[in-house]
């Protein structure tokens, strides 16, 4: 759903020259909604969260950045950048997300690539 609705809010070219970007927010956005289900806790899910590097980078941006796309209090900008830029990004362009398929646009910073869970967690608790 987070593709479909990031495809909506996009032009083609600011879409294709971003994929990677959309990628990182759809996964993170996926993790939300399945680590906060009841059954969770020792779920396929869990296992998958704790095994798959991919997934694993993807986990760790919970603790820079809440369920609604905002920092948490206690990191700042320069924590979310270091994490995206030097640990996300190689990480997915080394496990089946290449560059030349999946362009990370590196004019979006930081928050800017949660623009859209934002968005669609306006008037969510």
């Amino acid at each position: 759903m987070m593709h479909a609705y990031r495809a909506y809010q996009e032009t083609p070219s600011f879409y294709k020259g971003s994929n990677l970007n959309g990628e990182i927010e759809a996964w993170y956005a996926q993790y939300l909604y399945t680590s906060r289900l009841p059954e969770y806790p020792g779920s396929k899910w869990e296992e998958r969260d704790n095994t798959n590097p991919l997934r694993r980078k993807i986990r760790d941006i919970a603790q820079i950045v809440d369920s609604k796309g905002n920092l948490r209090n206690d990191v700042n900008l320069y924590d979310l950048e270091f994490k995206i830029l030097n640990e996300i990004v190689p990480t997915f362009h080394q496990n089946g997300y290449p560059a030349d398929e999946y362009p990370f646009d590196y004019d979006r910073q930081g928050l800017e690539n949660f623009t859209n869970l934002r968005t669609l967690t306006v008037n969510c608790l």
